[in-house]
């Protein structure tokens, strides 16, 4: 996330973000614009109809090979599980039911900036998103 700041005067510098998507073989790239003090999601999908309710994690940092690196929330795949949460400024606010798990920062701040990553685990096939903010 790259924030962009308020400014005395009703414009802003906007910053770009980047975001990262891999599904498969398939690559897309979408830019997205943050700023300071206001809400950002960060896309990420599934087909919840084809491959049924799956655990999700979003975590910072470039997405391992396991798990979510610096986790900042993980589903069960039905809701988010309250002890993986770290900030209540981290939330879900798609339809989890219809495999929405795109992450939305609340309150961006200069300290979002980075590179976040959403793990979805579809039995033998692995989705990650990653987003450069």
């Amino acid at each position: 996330i790259h924030p962009a700041r308020e400014t005395g005067r009703a414009d802003h510098l906007a910053r770009s973000a980047f975001v990262f998507s891999k599904i498969f073989l398939e690559q897309q790239v979408l830019k997205l614009t943050g700023r300071i003090g206001k809400s950002i999601t960060l896309p990420c999908k599934y087909d919840i109809k084809a491959n049924g309710p799956t655990k999700v994690c979003w975590g910072r940092g470039r997405v391992p090979s396991s798990g979510c690196s610096d986790e900042l929330l993980a589903t069960d795949g039905h809701k988010v599980k309250a002890e993986t949460q770290t900030s209540s400024r981290y939330q879900l606010l798609g339809r989890l039911d219809e495999g929405d798990v795109s992450l939305t920062i609340v309150n961006v701040t200069e300290e979002d900036a980075g590179m976040y990553g959403c793990r979805v685990k579809i039995s033998g096939l692995l989705r990650l998103d990653s987003s450069d903010i």
